[in-house]
């Protein structure tokens, strides 16, 4: 049994009796409005609107300006009379039903404080059946969808599905109807889509929307036909380039030239005699054992001081 307290409603709402108000009536009202028109009449001329011409300012002195202020000192009072009679009225209506409206709320809000609770009430209760009914559906999706783990159940659900007055079976009939359709969405991409079937299974996977798995097919089309006509241009503009240029020469082996080996200085030369005072060494090409050739030649600066190189021609 539930603990909450089962509230009856009585036959009829609780009744306020209060004394039904008379009409506010102003005695006389009709003949009231003719005196006061009579009485402006007999100060005012008709059509006066307060406009002063050029031709009246002329005839205008400071005394008539002191009776018009007079006037309307008189005409304000009697203004001012009537609507201090009126805020009078007012408050003599309005209090009563200040003090009415305070104690017709204390009696709504009675009510209005345990209709907060009961939708408390209402409101946890529902969300646990409507994650319930959720988890449900949930497993029922996947249990029924070969495509479950690639599109989960929050891309399907409906709000509708969790309304209490719901039926489940009902869901579940929706629920298998979307199954069919994503089934023969994909068979039609199996059997159109060709080379790109792969491509436009993932495009509909991400959208659920066979027009949009199909434009992925025309958008891959349009560019493996540009990559191709790419591919063509480019082998067609290789093939003039190289239709263009004259037959290359074949290259001559490279020979190295044969390194001139000098002998060493000691060997090609005699010893100084006393009638030559300068040497004068001559030699070509490149020195095979450049070590030997430096203490040779360091050997023969020691000897003979006054030593001249000049490479021959």
């Amino acid at each position: 049994m539930s603990n909450l307290a089962v509230i009856q409603a009585t036959e009829t709402s609780p009744e306020i009796r209060y004394p039904k108000p008379d009409n506010i009536e102003i005695v006389d009202y009709d003949e009231m409005l003719q005196r006061i028109d009579d009485d402006i009449k007999r100060h005012f001329p008709d059509g006066f609107d307060g406009t002063i011409t050029p031709e009246m300012l002329e005839s205008i002195t400071r005394d008539d300006v002191k009776v018009a202020k007079h006037m309307r000192a008189g005409i304000r009072a009697k203004a001012t009379a009537i609507d201090d009679r009126r805020k009078e009225v007012k408050r003599a209506w309005t209090e009563p039903l200040k003090v009415f409206e305070l104690k017709a709320n204390r009696m709504r809000d009675r009510y209005k404080e345990v209709d907060a609770e009961l939708k408390k009430y209402i409101d946890t209760a529902e969300d646990y059946f409507k994650a319930q009914k959720r988890a449900e559906l949930k497993e029922y999706w996947e249990g029924a969808s070969v495509l479950s783990e690639a599109i989960p159940f929050e891309r399907i659900e409906k709000p509708e599905w969790l309304k209490l007055s719901e039926s489940p079976k009902k869901a579940e009939a929706e629920i298998l109807e979307i199954i069919q359709r994503i089934a023969g969405d994909i068979e039609v991409i199996e059997s159109t889509c060709g080379d790109w079937v792969q491509e436009c299974k993932e495009k509909y996977i991400a959208t659920l929307d066979l027009s949009q798995a199909m434009a992925e097919k025309k958008n891959r089309e349009e560019i493996a036909e540009r990559t191709r006509r790419m591919d063509e241009e480019r082998a067609a503009i290789a093939a003039q380039q190289e239709a263009a240029q004259p037959p290359e020469l074949a290259a001559e082996p490279f020979v190295p030239p044969a390194p001139v080996v000098v002998p060493p200085i000691s060997e090609s030369l005699a010893e100084p005699s006393g009638m030559h005072e300068v040497l004068v060494l001559t030699f070509d090409g490149p020195v095979a054992d450049m070590e030997l050739f430096k203490a040779e030649f360091r050997e023969l600066v020691r000897k003979y001081p006054k030593i001249t190189c000049k490479r021959g021609s």
